[in-house]
């Protein structure tokens, strides 16, 4: 079974605040946080059954950077 993500506008707005943080600490930097994003993204349509946090909410970790991907099936 194959899954479609869909990125709501407020998540938009979060990765780019994250962009926006990592290019202030270093030049590009945000630019490999967007790549490790993309490529977190591409792992949840294949195999979407990563941990439960809570109530319907799976959340995959980004492996460079502190923050999670959380989404629904």
């Amino acid at each position: 079974m194959y899954f479609k993500v869909r990125i709501g506008p407020e998540a938009y707005q979060h990765i780019q605040q994250g962009i926006d943080w990592y290019n202030q600490q270093v030049e590009n930097l945000g630019y490999k946080f967007y790549e490790e994003i993309e490529k977190t993204l591409e792992l949840i349509p294949t195999n979407p059954y990563f941990q439960v946090r809570y109530g319907q909410v799976r959340c995959i970790r980004l492996k460079r950077f502190p923050y999670l991907v959380h989404f629904t099936i």
